[in-house]
């Protein structure tokens, strides 16, 4: 089986749209931060808050298990912004630099989502949290797509990643558009 040589500029043109998919999926990231950041606040502005009535339970609020599921995202969300921004910065030129950082990006992602898989969330996060996974568990084979592609050379590889990252992207979007929407009492 023949393959045929690469072209002069190609390395070049894997990584360009490689990371134009990943600084589109690195502002997905950044804004499902955000939107964590305003949910786990969202009940904290100082205003008087009613008296509970009822007798305290062991099973912690939706509101309490919110703000945790909350904490535990951003800490997480933080970590693959941060891999993915140095996907952006390591794909400029350096194929082998571009390819490692997609690799860390990878691990980090799976890291991110064996932890929200892990966690309990509350309820009223539930679709927001099955929309999350799917995202992340979407980055990851885009990541992994376009790390075989630029092992192999094989921009057709690489643009697929690129397009499940970009897709990912959308289904990060769409997850933090239902957290901003939630409010758990």
């Amino acid at each position: 089986m023949s393959t045929a040589p690469s072209k002069p500029g190609s390395s070049r043109t894997l990584i360009i749209v490689l990371a134009v998919a990943l600084v589109i999926a690195l502002c997905g990231v950044v804004g499902l931060f955000a939107a964590f950041l305003s949910q786990a606040g969202a009940d904290t502005s100082g205003a008087a808050q009613p008296t509970a009535t009822t007798a305290v339970t062991s099973t912690p609020s939706q509101h309490a298990l919110a703000v945790a599921y909350a904490a535990l995202v951003a800490r997480d969300a933080t970590k693959l912004s941060d891999a993915m921004g140095a996907v952006s910065d390591q794909c400029g030129s350096d194929v082998a630099a571009c390819d490692t950082a997609v690799v860390a990006a990878s691990n980090t992602d799976k890291s991110f989502l064996h932890d929200i898989q892990a966690a309990q969330a509350p309820t009223c996060l539930q679709a927001a949290d099955t929309t999350l996974q799917d995202a992340l568990s979407a980055l990851y084979g885009g990541l992994i797509d376009s790390h075989t592609g630029l092992q192999a050379q094989d921009g057709a590889l690489v643009t697929q990643g690129a397009h499940e990252i970009t897709a990912a992207n959308t289904t990060i979007a769409r997850a933090t558009k239902q957290i901003a929407q939630v409010s758990c009492p």
